[in-house]
């Protein structure tokens, strides 16, 4: 009985966070209470977990382990996820010419340099652990912990799928040359 007890008073202390039966809503919870700042969270859930697609990356990690698939094709696959079906959607993305858009559709450009890599992984919005991967695909070493590769994944991981003139924007003020090549 005195057991039953003190797991009620600590239940009253801490506060029933659970939710409610059938309730979309956060639950209430005393260090966020304004619905602004609840939306915040939500949309975090929405264009974050919900958005991410596991299937997606497991394919994409089978490819980059497959000694016979190379770097392009992983670039043509991540670029048909997102929807990039022309030369234009590429170059509007990554700053780079048009034609390159054939090239890696064609496995015709699998030694491209950093910068023309990297322009197309931040314009495709990717995160840095698959980043890192294509690189390692491509044999353009990515030196995480010199600049200015250490200044690129700071960026990277602390602004998920910014956009490539944000990024350049970023690596301006920063001091740093820009990826962008318009």
């Amino acid at each position: 009985m005195k057991n039953q007890t003190l797991k009620k008073q600590n239940k009253e202390k801490r506060g029933d966070f659970r939710f409610s039966a059938g309730s979309s809503e956060f639950p209430e919870r005393p260090d966020v209470k304004t619905p602004e700042e609840r939306d915040k969270y939500k949309e975090f859930v929405n264009d974050v977990l919900h958005k991410y697609n596991d299937a997606e990356e497991c394919e994409l990690k089978k490819m980059l382990g497959d000694p016979t698939t190379d770097l392009c094709q992983c670039l043509t696959f991540l670029m048909n996820k997102k929807g990039w079906n022309k030369a234009k959607d590429f170059a509007e993305h990554t700053g780079l010419n048009s034609a390159y858009f054939s090239r890696i559709s064609n496995s015709s450009y699998n030694h491209m340099g950093k910068k023309n890599l990297l322009s197309i992984c931040v314009g495709l919005g990717l995160p840095l652990r698959i980043i890192l991967d294509l690189f390692e695909k491509s044999e353009v070493k990515f030196q995480l912990y010199q600049d200015p590769d250490k200044t690129y994944a700071r960026i990277i991981e602390s602004k998920p799928g910014i956009s490539l003139d944000d990024f350049d924007a970023i690596l301006e003020e920063a001091g740093y040359e820009t990826l962008g090549i318009k």
